[in-house]
């Protein structure tokens, strides 16, 4: 394009990216939190930004407009205008070039720069200063291309190539004999893939212990830089006064509920239905501590009102605490590890107390240790490293259930000799 636009149209928020009915290009393009969007038009070489056009209609968070002087061939970007805020995991910097991520072309090399970054390398804030530098030079560009907008012309396309695949499968099962050889091929091509994976699952977990040095030192910047301590101990100043109410009102509901446990437990157990009836009031005595200890918690958070980040942490270990009290109380419900008199399950008392046991094990390593890695995440540890951790808590937990097993080997082992 080497004239500037002088028309721009509303346009539709539908179909994203740069559309060309042949008599003009819509552009629709997504963005939760922008404040402004401008789309940028560049030379017919896709070198030069020629204009920068406001995109002004906004459809249910699609930014879009029309432009009935454009043509397939066209070269545009996109460069969105909104918060700098890393902390909260906001890097909105217009002087970036952005490429439309439902364009159907995209041209040119992307040369590789310091300027391509919206902070500033080697800075001594790092990921947090920002970069003023202008990545168009050395973006690739998308181009709007001409693509079969005619319904019926399209349809006869589809039609065509539904048939030619049709027909290739069909000469494909014509072709296809059984043959023990092929069998064998298949059978060993199967154990191959198998093998493979395995292999590739086993040099995942090897290579995780590479990076507990990477590890160590995001812990050791967490502690060093100034910023990431004062957040972190306003994390946890916040979590105490969220979470230490929440379960101040879990342990004085469960001290208030004390007698009413007691005096049901010692409940007379004859007959199936009372033994499942004084169950169903244990269970609600269980339940009614937990929910308490949720509504007390979301209260102190509206009370305390943290920042983003934190209100986000807080509800994870809100939800994660109530996940395992509600599952440990569902596995005394049929277990009865502690009131064996209205136990239903034909398992012994050790047995119970046993399986509890590991429950509550499972439960917490599980819940709690996915949570606190889903808040580490929200708070800013890097992904690689969250993923890492993942896979480590995974191996935590795989090592539990492996134990498990060992120690209750012998026992399968003789019922099944039995």
């Amino acid at each position: 394009m080497t004239e500037q636009v002088t028309t721009v149209w509303p346009g539709r928020p539908y179909p994203l990216g740069a559309t060309w009915d042949g008599k003009g290009v819509n552009f629709a393009l997504f963005s939760e939190h922008a404040e402004l969007v401008e789309l940028c038009l560049f030379d017919t070489k896709g070198r030069h930004e020629i204009q920068r056009i406001p995109i002004r209609e906004q459809t249910d968070q699609i930014w879009h407009c029309y432009i009935p002087e454009a043509r397939p061939g066209l070269f545009y970007g996109y460069r969105i205008y909104g918060p700098y805020a890393p902390a909260l995991g906001a890097r909105f910097n217009h002087n970036k070039l952005l490429l439309d991520p439902y364009a159907k072309a995209i041209i040119g090399p992307l040369r590789w720069s310091d300027a391509q970054f919206g902070y500033k390398i080697g800075h001594k804030q790092e990921d947090l200063s920002f970069d003023r530098r202008d990545s168009a030079s050395s973006m690739p560009k998308c181009q709007v291309i001409n693509t079969l907008e005619n319904p019926e012309a399209r349809e006869r396309l589809i039609g065509q190539l539904k048939l030619l695949a049709k027909t290739q499968q069909e000469m494909a099962r014509s072709q296809e004999k059984p043959t023990l050889g092929s069998t064998t091929v298949d059978l060993l091509k199967t154990l191959s893939d198998r093998l493979a994976r395995s292999v590739e699952t086993t040099v995942k977990a090897a290579t995780m212990f590479h990076q507990i040095p990477r590890v160590a030192g995001w812990l050791q910047m967490q502690i060093s830089t100034l910023d990431r301590r004062n957040l972190w101990l306003g994390v946890i100043e916040n979590l105490a006064g969220i979470i230490g109410s929440a379960y101040l009102a879990f342990f004085i509901c469960r001290w208030v509920l004390k007698p009413l446990r007691e005096a049901s437990e010692r409940r007379p157990t004859e007959g199936f239905a009372m033994r499942i009836s004084c169950l169903f009031v244990l269970l609600l005595l269980a339940l009614l501590p937990i929910i308490a200890f949720a509504i007390t918690g979301y209260m102190a958070l509206g009370l305390i009102q943290p920042s983003e980040n934190i209100r986000l942490v807080a509800i994870v270990w809100i939800n994660a605490a109530v996940i395992v009290h509600l599952l440990m109380a569902i596995n005394r419900f049929f277990l009865a590890p502690h009131y064996p008199q209205f136990r239903w399950l034909p398992v012994g008392d050790n047995t119970a107390r046993y399986i509890d046991s590991w429950m509550q094990w499972l439960s917490i390593t599980v819940t709690y240790g996915y949570f606190a890695l889903q808040a580490a995440l929200l708070i800013g540890m890097p992904l690689p490293l969250y993923e890492t951790l993942l896979r480590l808590l995974g191996l935590l937990v795989s090592g539990l259930i492996i134990l498990l097993i060992l120690q209750n080997r012998q026992g399968v082992v003789s019922s099944n000799m039995k």
